[in-house]
């Protein structure tokens, strides 16, 4: 007989009418139907059931591109996209009505996203980039020219 709870197979003789994995009560039929029924929630996560062998479902990073939330945060982080980008609705909020928590929080998540620390809207940690080593080198490049033509042509002002 199978664990209505978690699908594990159970032995009612043996096991005594409970389930060996989640401890549940198994209902046995012609028991006293107005008897009250006692479920026992499994709390172990980290073990697999055994009709569960071989499967796993968690994520350990996040979907999002730390590449893409590095030039989000770098050019639109005053206004908090990169907030919204990582799944970080609230927040995302907060840096668009203080603009960018008035500019310090912006340059925190540069460096919190720079040094690989910081995790979406599920507090999974941000992956590594999928862009090719070569094009984001390229793209750092171009982004550094800009920048200095920026600041030399601000500085004729």
């Amino acid at each position: 007989m199978k664990c209505p709870y978690c699908g594990a197979e159970v032995d009612l003789k043996k096991d005594h009418g409970r389930c060996s994995y989640c401890g549940s009560e198994i209902p046995v039929p012609g028991r006293n139907a107005s008897a009250p029924v006692i479920q026992v929630t499994n709390n172990n996560y980290y073990q697999e059931a055994p009709h569960q062998a071989g499967y796993s479902s968690a994520r350990t990073v996040s979907s999002r591109d730390k590449f893409t939330a590095t030039l989000l945060c770098l050019f639109l982080g005053l206004f908090g996209v990169h907030m919204f980008y990582a799944g970080r609705i609230k927040m995302g909020i907060l840096y668009l009505c203080t603009f960018g928590l008035l500019g310090f929080g912006w340059l925190a998540d540069i460096i919190i996203i720079a040094t690989g620390n910081f995790k979406d809207g599920d507090g999974m940690p941000i992956q590594d980039s999928r862009v090719d080593p070569k094009t984001r080198k390229i793209i750092w490049i171009t982004l550094a020219v800009l920048f200095v033509i920026d600041m030399l042509a601000g500085s004729f002002h």
